[in-house]
């Protein structure tokens, strides 16, 4: 996905962006990019650029559509990356087709499945059954 971000970048000063709701960005927020993925499927360049993507991480792609009902190259319609100049508050909006109840219920199975995968530990004990 990293890739997929920075191959974005090249493109943003040259394509014209989608609806804009500037009540999403805080004030505090020093740095912003804006990607229309309509308008970039409607252009040359754009088409160039998902036929690339999907040439180079089909496999990816089509393992997230599984996963979250998503395909990322025809259901997205807009993504907004912004943040305050420090690398851990980067916030991304990302606007399209999206089975919201869907979504939930995979990151709260992941998360219980993290949770499940990492033992905690309470007064220095390992809760985990494993080392009991």
């Amino acid at each position: 996905m990293k890739n997929f971000i920075l191959c974005l970048i090249p493109l943003a000063a040259s394509l014209h962006a989608g609806v804009l709701a500037p009540s999403q960005i805080p004030a505090s927020a020093k740095w912003m990019l804006h990607a229309d993925f309509d308008a970039m499927r409607g252009c040359e360049t754009g088409k160039a650029v998902f036929q690339r993507v999907a040439a180079e991480h089909g496999a990816q792609l089509r393992a997230f559509q599984r996963m979250f009902s998503v395909h990322l190259i025809n259901d997205v319609h807009d993504v907004t990356l912004f943040g305050d100049g420090k690398p851990e508050h980067a916030v991304l909006l990302i606007g399209g087709k999206f089975d919201r109840a869907h979504i939930e219920v995979v990151v709260v199975q992941l998360n219980l499945a993290r949770r499940v995968a990492e033992p905690s530990r309470v007064g220095g004990d390992c809760d985990h059954p494993q080392h009991r």
